[in-house]
């Protein structure tokens, strides 16, 4: 993909607005990975932390996925965090990496938003859709950015 290889190349951005996944182990030496992306006139942020749902009451499913993309504070290491599990309990946490190159664990990630969403990831906001058992993105209040997934 032309666009991860650019991406790739160029400097790797962290933000420490969003708190790492403390069960990953890596609070205290990585930030989470953020983006500029552009798609015609479109600008928009790209912050890989998402957010899953998934609950059907009627059979009494109610689970949670996040994932995170972080990168060393020091550079040259990439994580792919996943934390899964029952709402309400701490679940379980799974450390892909340490990578050396970003866009190995970009594909980890990408990998498995689409697993569990059936989506593809980085798409501009309102494209995302809802699949039946799949989990469905989560909306936090006031992180929203325009052409974020």
């Amino acid at each position: 993909v032309p666009d991860e290889a650019a991406a790739a190349a160029g400097p790797v951005t962290t933000t420490d607005k969003i708190e790492v996944l403390e069960k990953s182990g890596l609070a205290d030496k990585a930030l989470v990975v953020e983006e500029e992306i552009a798609k015609g006139f479109m600008k928009a942020k790209l912050t890989w932390d998402v957010e899953l749902v998934l609950n059907d009451l009627a059979i009494g499913k109610d689970k949670f996925y996040n994932l995170q993309l972080l990168a060393s504070k020091e550079g040259g290491e990439y994580w792919a965090v996943q934390n899964w599990g029952k709402t309400g309990m701490a679940g379980t946490v799974k450390v892909d990496g340490p990578f050396a190159n970003i866009a190995d664990a970009k594909r980890v990630f990408r990998k498995r938003f689409r697993a569990k969403t059936g989506n593809v990831w980085g798409a501009l906001a309102g494209s995302f859709a809802n699949h039946p058992n799949k989990y469905r993105l989560l909306e936090r209040e006031g992180e929203r950015e325009a052409g974020a997934p």
